[in-house]
């Protein structure tokens, strides 16, 4: 094999894993909560990372569109395959992946846990949450298995807080008693 054949093969070889690479999407598990005012409920962060970008370590930032809707009721959970770590931020979004909590050292998967994150329904309305990551910020990010940062797509997850049906009701009853009351006045 002369050398141009092989400097050509080389090239296809080392451009070929760029080409097929996709991206690590991270996501909201469910994507919509719809729950009552005063509900405590959770809502999971998972992540479909591809079989050839393992992850070794993550970290995330989330926004709350809205934060009177719905508030964190403490620190995330981190998933299984995980050690939760402290990021720069503080807000208890990164984990680790290591022989000690996963055999494989690196994690892959459909629907990976990242975290579970506990809310409470503070009022009636609807808010949009958000992930994603800080420029600069060593700490965020996917980190792959050997070296690297993965290329990611996030999706927008939503919380919509209604009434209890029983304050409807309740509402619908003192409003009825009310106009009764006008009509034989």
């Amino acid at each position: 094999m002369n050398s141009h054949r092989i400097i050509t093969l080389v090239a296809l070889c080392a451009a070929w894993p760029a080409a097929v690479r996709a991206d690590i999407a991270v996501r909201f598990a469910p994507q919509s909560s719809i729950v009552q005012l005063g509900d405590t409920f959770v809502v999971d962060i998972v992540a479909d990372v591809p079989a050839n970008e393992p992850v070794l370590a993550w970290g995330l930032d989330l926004t709350i569109d809205t934060p009177t809707i719905a508030s964190l009721n403490g620190a995330p959970t981190v998933g299984p395959t995980w050690m939760g770590l402290s990021g720069l931020d503080g807000d208890g979004l990164t984990g680790l992946s290591s022989p000690f909590v996963n055999s494989f050292g690196s994690v892959s998967g459909t629907g990976v846990l990242l975290a579970t994150l506990s809310f409470t329904a503070d009022s009636v309305g609807q808010t949009d949450l958000f992930l994603g990551t800080t420029t600069g910020d060593l700490t965020e990010g996917f980190a792959l298995d050997p070296f690297g940062f993965g290329t990611l797509s996030f999706e927008t997850g939503s919380i919509t807080v209604i009434p209890v049906p029983g304050a409807i009701a309740m509402a619908v009853l003192g409003f009825a008693t009310i106009a009764g009351l006008r009509q034989r006045v």
